[in-house]
């Protein structure tokens, strides 16, 4: 099959999957991994390779492509800087940094995943939200002494 059959995208996604695994392959191109493992599929299909490595070597095997591109043994894969949402926060303005919506859509890159407690992160989170419960009904039920002491005050200064 020739390889102008394939996509753009499916050609970029197999050729990267010799190097990277699907996640990292989906946050070098913007696109979840689901996507990712859909492209490589689909390419493999249309290559009519079993795998990655056979549709990646057919793909390797076009004039386009250099066969010592292959990578003869498999490489450790080497530490790349990670460009994340603290990189990004730098590069904002005055104005988007003041504007908080740009800081909350950042907010899951960088703020570290809750702890595991025995063996899922739900557990953390919903004792959280149970804790965000309690404050808040103390705090209400607070605002409503310091009403009612209040009110009593009024009547009690009123009569005298």
């Amino acid at each position: 099959m020739a390889e102008s059959e394939l996509t753009p995208r499916q050609r970029e996604c197999l050729l990267l999957s010799a190097a990277m695994t699907d996640k990292e392959i989906a946050r070098e191109l913007n696109l979840s991994p689901h996507t990712v493992s859909l492209h490589i599929r689909q390419a493999m299909a249309r290559l009519d390779a079993p795998s990655r490595k056979a549709a990646y070597r057919k793909l390797a095997e076009k004039p386009l492509y250099a066969p010592s591109s292959i990578p003869t043994e498999p490489e450790s894969p080497s530490p790349r800087p990670v460009s994340g949402a603290t990189d990004r926060i730098e590069e904002l303005s005055k104005g988007e940094r003041a504007n908080s919506f740009a800081l909350m859509a950042l907010a899951p890159a960088y703020l570290p995943a809750p702890p595991k407690i025995w063996g899922s992160r739900l557990w953390p989170i919903l004792l959280a939200g149970l804790l965000i419960l309690i404050l808040g009904a103390a705090f209400l039920g607070l605002l409503g002494f310091i009403a009612e002491v209040a009110n009593r005050w009024a009547v009690d200064s009123s009569q005298h």
